[in-house]
Order: C-alpha cells, then structure tokens, then sequence
C-alpha cells in the first residue's frame, strides 16, 4: 500500500511540474494578451484532492462475483490482515471490452465508481483518411475543419444541469443526460467518418480562468457545469478505438487569428460571440470553424505534423 502511495505522490509531483498544468491569474493573462506569448510558465504545486486513489496488483484483485453483484474487488494489505470487499456492477462497454481485451492489473477507486483498464489490440494507426482539427464549444458541441457542427443540443442540457439544485438527484440525472450525450454524439462521427487524424486543444486553464473580469457571473456558472476535459477524453478513447491518430495543441488565441498564412492577422477583436472578421482584410467565417481550422494547422505546420498527408 505505501509503494502504492509513493507511485501517487511520484507522479502527482511529475504532473505538477509540467507547465500546461499552470494554473494562471487573471493579470497574468492580460500580460500574455498583449504580448501575444505565454511567458508565465512556473510549475505548480502538488496537491491530492482525495477523490481517487490508484492502486496496482500488489495490493488488490479481482474476483468473481457472489449474490447480486458481478464482481468483488479486494483490497488488501490494509493493516493488522484487514480486508475491504467492494462490490461491482458490470455495465455494457465493460462486457464488450472483457471479450476482446485482457483486463489491466491496476485500478483507479473513485467516490462513486471503479475505473478497470483494458489492453486491447487495436493494430497499427490508419495512413489513410481524413486529417481534421475539433474545436469544443458550448454552442456547438465539437466544430471540426471541414465546417461540420455536431452536437446542437449540447446548450439546451447545460441550461438544464444549470436549473437545478447543485447535488440533487434532478441534478445528477441532469449531468448523466449530458455525458450520454457527449457520447452518442462522439460515436456517431466516428461511425459516420473514416479518420486518420484527429487534432484538438489541451485546453489548459479553460476552467480555472473563467474568473476574468470580463466573463459574466452567468457564463462562469455556465461553464462550471461544463466539462470539456470528459468530452476529450471520449474522443482519445474513440480515437485508440478506431486506429486513429490523436493529438492536441496549445489554444492560445485560436479563435482569433485568422488561419490563413497570407494574413494571419491575429487580435482579439477579431471574433464578436459566435462571427468572426479579421480587422485586417475583411474574412469572416464562423468563429468556431476558424478555430478548428487553427487548431489543426497547428499541429501540421509544426515539429509533428509533417508525417501526415495533406
């Protein structure tokens, strides 16, 4: 159990140390704003919030499940020979992941579930297919560069978690509805499209710097029920599925400048909500598409992305 613990503290003192986890002050960000560069890089502090613990085969296991339960997991080497039992429900992308997959030998142990791993063999990465760039938004659920806009409700259901009672059961089902959502919606585009490439944001800081001077108490709260970091989650989790190659790029000002290399004028008054015009030569363009169209020749026009075929 100590190892287990010093391998949480090794790698949450590593994560604190990598720069796209600083989280910045509003003036740090207006500094970076005229600049036009992120010049505020010092690592963070290391601090466990204690909604999760990993834990490896060393001190757990997985056994058949007695009674109504389909699994039990075991944990051991407590203290003084003690021993927890918890009981697992099994779900449908559980099952479908046990027939093809060999279950992982570590855990994740939330407040509310247990994350099991699989190691599936999915084959090499697709070399063919379609090279798109998504922009993840609260109007639009993902707008990718080939000016497609998926997931039109996303905006109703926020407003829907935004009605309720923060902890309630209204609430919760509220927030299930939502990530149901964010699934189908991801899963059919996979379904319906043959990718290669699939490049988003790491959108560091999205969150934690809603407290701007100039976002609204109404926008800060709509974002605060909104949780980008599971919607890219399930497309790297799509992505691993389908053999598509998954990579992310730096937001900074990709709603603003405009993506043609000709001009690419790049200032904040470039994009007004949900239009965008260049102040320079007169594009507009939806304010959405242009970011995803930044966002993926970010990544191409960089160190990374001269592998793939445009």
């Amino acid at each position: 159990m100590r190892q287990c613990a010093a391998r949480e503290a090794l790698s949450m003192v590593l994560g604190a140390r990598n720069i796209e986890n600083r989280r910045k002050s509003s003036i740090e960000l207006e500094a970076e704003e005229l600049l036009g560069e992120e010049i505020f890089t010092e690592p963070v502090k290391p601090v466990h919030n204690g909604k999760k613990m990993t834990l490896s085969s060393q001190v757990v296991r997985i056994e058949k499940g007695r009674n109504s339960f389909d699994l039990w997991l075991v944990v051991h080497s407590v203290g003084n020979g003690i021993k927890l039992y918890i009981p697992l429900k099994k779900h449908r992308q559980f099952n479908k992941w046990a027939e093809i997959g060999k279950m992982g030998s570590s855990v994740v142990i939330n407040r509310q579930h247990v994350q099991i791993s699989f190691e599936i063999e999915t084959g090499e990465k697709k070399q063919e297919g379609k090279l798109v760039g998504i922009d993840a938004g609260i109007n639009h659920l993902m707008t990718t560069s080939k000016r497609e806009f998926l997931g039109n409700e996303v905006s109703p259901l926020i407003s829907k978690i935004k009605r309720k009672h923060q902890g309630s059961k209204a609430y919760k089902r509220a927030k299930k509805e939502l990530s149901y959502y964010i699934h189908k919606t991801v899963k059919d585009y996979f379904a319906d499209n043959n990718l290669q490439l699939v490049v988003t944001e790491k959108l560091k800081n999205l969150k934690h710097n809603t407290r701007q001077k100039n976002k609204t108490k109404e926008l800060r709260k709509t974002l605060s029920n909104w949780n980008y970091r599971e919607l890219l989650n399930i497309i790297q989790m799509r992505c691993e599925e389908n053999r598509v190659s998954f990579r992310s790029v730096s937001p900074f000002k990709t709603s603003q400048k405009y993506p043609n290399p000709d001009c690419a004028h790049t200032q904040r008054e470039n994009r007004n909500n949900e239009e965008f015009k260049c102040l320079k030569c007169g594009y507009s363009e939806q304010a959405d598409y242009v970011g995803s169209l930044n966002i993926l020749y970010r990544f191409l026009t960089g160190p990374y992305g001269a592998g793939f075929k445009t």
